[in-house]
């Protein structure tokens, strides 16, 4: 949302400075207008083709289209899911299909579980097969956060086997990533509660 009232002629201006460059929702979200506005506006400077499709965003469909659905990729884009599935059509791809519970077993579950601690969301999804919206509510439905609340207690458990376990095991025994365990050790550091 904009905090600023644009006039039409620095609309046009910041349209036309960004239109290639940003994203149209991005753009529209920086004004304050609509994308149809945005998408108009262009027409008008000539910088936009029938429908605002462009190679670019060609290359974003095909890097997302084997971890994200198609809706996915449109909101992200701000496109509707029918321009998107065109372009998988016209690209010979097919997105990420959103699974539902029926296709999700248990043992889908531990796979997650085990790898949670020390891999990225988007590295699960890849490695699985899976969607991120699916390995995300999966996370969710398990109680799986990247966000460790740290207490005292794992203080004490980071201080403890700091020096004697390897990060990554430290980072799984208690549920977090192997970057929280880095930043919340540099933290404890600083406090010289653990000593370099």
């Amino acid at each position: 949302m904009s905090l600023k009232d644009y006039t039409l002629k620095e609309k046009k201006f910041f349209i036309g400075q960004n239109f290639k460059k940003m994203r149209v929702k991005d753009i529209a979200d920086t004004l304050g207008c609509s994308v149809g506005v945005v998408y108009y506006i262009a027409n008008k400077l000539g910088l936009s083709n029938k429908n605002g499709w462009y190679k670019s965003h060609d290359e974003f469909v095909k890097a997302k289209c084997k971890t994200m659905t198609a809706k996915e990729i449109a909101d992200m884009i701000g496109f509707s899911k029918y321009y998107v599935e065109k372009a998988l059509e016209r690209l010979g791809l097919q997105a990420a299909v959103k699974i539902n519970s029926r296709h999700w077993k248990n043992e889908h579950d531990e796979l997650l579980k085990a790898k949670f601690a020390t891999m990225t969301m988007v590295d699960i999804a890849n490695e699985m097969g899976f969607p991120i919206s699916t390995i995300k509510a999966s996370a969710e439905r398990q109680g799986l956060s990247k966000y460790k609340m740290w207490d005292d207690k794992c203080d004490e458990y980071l201080i403890k086997h700091y020096r004697k376990m390897s990060q990554e095991d430290i980072a799984k025994n208690l549920g977090t990533s192997l970057s929280s365990i880095y930043r919340h050790a540099k933290r404890l550091k600083k406090e010289k509660r653990i000593t370099a």
